[in-house]
C-alpha cells in the first residue's frame, strides 16, 4: 500500500525526480505543527522503526525501455490503484495520517492542485 502517491505531472509545471534517491527516515518533534495538537510522549523513547519485506525497483532516468510494458509498474495493472486499494488507502489517511502538506494554509504546490 503506497503512503503518498506522487505521479509524474512534470507537464504540469510539477517538479519529479530525475536524479537518484535514497530512502531516508528519521523521527521530528512535529508536536506544534504535524501532530493535530498531540503531544509525543517522550517516556517512551527511544524509538525505533524497521523496514521489512522492503523492495524498490526501478529504472535509470532517461532511458527510453524504461517506459516499455517489459516492466510491471508499466503495464495495466499499476496505471492506478485498483478500488479495493482505493478505499484502504482513503481511510488510512484518514485515521493515520497526521500532517498532509498540500493541506497546509500558506503553502502552494502545484502537485496538491492535481489531486
Amino acid at each position: 500500500m503506497p503512503i503518498r502517491i506522487y505521479k509524474n505531472n512534470n507537464s504540469f509545471g510539477v517538479r519529479y525526480p530525475t536524479m537518484p534517491m535514497l530512502l531516508e527516515g528519521t523521527i521530528w518533534n512535529g508536536d506544534n505543527w504535524a501532530s493535530g495538537g498531540r503531544k509525543i510522549d517522550w517516556s517512551k523513547a527511544p524509538f525505533q522503526m524497521q523496514y521489512e519485506g522492503f523492495q524498490i525497483n526501478g529504472c535509470e532516468f532517461g532511458n527510453q525501455e524504461c517506459y516499455s510494458n517489459n516492466f510491471w509498474w508499466n503495464t495495466r495493472d499499476y496505471l492506478d490503484l485498483t478500488p479495493h486499494e482505493k478505499r484502504v488507502y482513503k481511510y488510512v489517511k484518514k485515521h493515520y495520517m497526521y500532517y498532509d502538506y498540500c493541506s497546509d494554509r500558506g503553502q502552494f504546490f502545484n502537485e496538491c492542485q492535481l489531486i
